[in-house]
């Protein structure tokens, strides 16, 4: 099951890189919890109703391809490319992780090497 943020915000713990280094990040209202936040907090935010559930297929296409990568936010940068597959190392920062998911897909992250928007599969 997935959940997205109804307040203004939340603030969850989450893994931060692949060394398994979690911490407390921000997520937006609107934006998909990452997967790896304790179920002990996801219950309560459900119970506070500032979380809510959300059915698989509605998260299947939460990411926008005509929305440039840029336009996101750091945790849903970090979201998109965790979904994606993209291994960020250490990166925390905005450029930084765009920089990352950019060295995986290309410059527009479609593995053309172009530029453009995102569109989300990795080039063979």
């Amino acid at each position: 099951m997935a959940y997205r943020v109804t307040a203004g915000y939340v603030t969850v713990e989450t893994k931060i890189n692949e060394r398994g280094s979690r911490a407390q990040v921000d997520i937006p209202r609107g934006a998909d919890l990452p997967g790896d936040v304790p179920r002990e907090q996801v219950e309560t935010l459900l119970r506070l109703g500032r979380i809510e559930e959300v059915s698989d297929e509605a998260t299947a296409d939460k990411w926008d391809p005509e929305k440039p990568l840029d336009k996101y936010t750091v945790p849903q940068l970090k979201e998109w490319a965790s979904d994606h597959k993209v291994d960020l190392g250490g990166a925390t920062k905005k450029p930084e992780i765009l920089a990352a998911i950019a060295a995986t897909f290309g410059a527009d992250g479609d593995g053309d090497g172009g530029g453009g928007h995102l569109e989300g599969e990795k080039s063979s």
